[in-house]
């Protein structure tokens, strides 16, 4: 399954305050809604064809949002980064309405998409925890057996994969 992630996000021009909502929908939906929304696709899009977001800066007004399209996720990427993603909270709906109801226009059944998404994503993370935990248990076995060599290459190989090489550096001690 290949996953696009959207995000959109307003701020209030007078109060400042800041809205934010993350889906996660199948590439083919997105490439289908695409091609009929000028809310999802700039070359069709004119300054109405936004999600705008309900009192955002006071009752009775409506603020304009940005669409974010984050890129295509297959479940190799997925397993390495998912404990960078949140699973988005389903208390903020405009960008899921606007995609439910175009969807329901393509005949999709977005609400039965975003279940088997949901349950996709759960097992990408227990996979990607297993993983990780694999990781950690070869680690104290190396450990205590003194293999320091092959330590050193196990926490490399980890932070890269997790992409923290930058964050946190190996000092070797020879």
């Amino acid at each position: 399954m290949i996953l696009v992630r959207l995000t959109i996000e307003a701020r209030g021009h007078y109060s400042d305050a800041k809205y934010e909502e993350t889906i996660w929908i199948t590439k083919d939906t997105y490439e289908k809604i695409k091609e009929v929304s000028p809310i999802f696709n700039s070359e069709l899009r004119s300054e109405d064809d936004y999600i705008f977001i309900p009192n955002l800066d006071g009752k009775h007004s409506e603020v304009k949002s940005e669409l974010i399209e984050e890129g295509e996720y297959y479940e190799e990427d997925l397993k390495f980064k998912m404990k960078n993603f949140l699973f988005p909270p389903r208390n903020k709906e405009c960008l899921y309405c606007t995609i439910d109801s175009i969807a329901e226009e393509l005949n999709i059944n977005f609400d039965e998409e975003t279940d088997k998404i949901n349950e996709y994503l759960e097992r990408i993370l227990k996979e990607s925890k297993t993983i990780e935990n694999q990781k950690i248990k070869s680690l104290k076995i190396l450990a205590s057996e003194a293999h320091l060599l092959e330590i050193e290459n196990l926490i490399n190989e980890f932070l890269v994969e997790y992409e923290l090489r930058d964050v946190i550096q190996i000092e070797r001690k020879d």
